[in-house]
């Protein structure tokens, strides 16, 4: 098996400023990346071999990293192999409160927010 997801989630850290979380268990919530305390944002982390099928795969990954809570904007980090770079993928409603420094939930939260 490929360790590609793994130095992706190293990538994604080193750029972050944070560390790869090692889960326990692959059902505990949270993210990919251990960020400081502050930080307003819960990162997923997504490697494929072979693309990705829209927009299942942006909306589970997501909703992964929206289940560490509210405070949190969940924010995917999206590649796939030969892919050149990585993609972030996050609500639209979600980035602009970043944007604008808001504090607010996330979009994600309320099952009623439409999504991509």
């Amino acid at each position: 098996m490929s360790e590609a997801w793994k130095e992706l989630e190293r990538q994604t850290a080193r750029a972050l400023g944070g560390r790869r979380h090692l889960r326990r268990h692959y059902g505990e919530a949270g993210g990919d990346i251990d960020l400081p305390e502050n930080a307003r944002i819960v990162v997923e982390v997504k490697y494929r071999g072979s693309g990705f099928p829209f927009p299942s795969a942006f909306l589970d990954g997501l909703n992964q990293a929206a289940r560490a809570g509210p405070d949190k904007v969940p924010v995917l980090v999206l590649k796939a192999k030969r892919m050149r770079g990585a993609l972030v993928c996050l609500h639209l409603e979600d980035f602009v409160k970043l944007l604008n420094g808001e504090e607010e939930d996330h979009a994600a939260t309320d099952p009623s927010t439409p999504s991509a």
